[in-house]
């Protein structure tokens, strides 16, 4: 049986029709796996949210407090 591959479609996509043919097992190549230092990054981006929420939020006012901390957690939401 030949393999249907469609160019652009990302390998996640790609993976998630394995049941439809149930002659091929599923491949998960370590290929794809995130880097380390991006997996050990998310704790750091986590106690900064939670700084920048206590210096902005507690005890606050919201307004534009409120403004600056979303731009923070916008920011740290690729990177994390």
């Amino acid at each position: 049986m030949k393999t249907f591959l469609i160019r652009g479609v990302p390998t996640s996509l790609q993976r998630d029709g394995w049941w439809m043919d149930a002659a091929i097992p599923p491949r998960y190549p370590d290929d794809h796996a995130p880097p380390r230092r991006r997996r050990a990054r998310w704790p750091l981006l986590l106690a900064g949210l939670i700084a920048l929420a206590d210096v902005l939020l507690w005890q606050a006012i919201p307004g534009l407090s409120l403004a600056v901390f979303a731009l923070g957690l916008l920011g740290a939401a690729p990177a994390g």
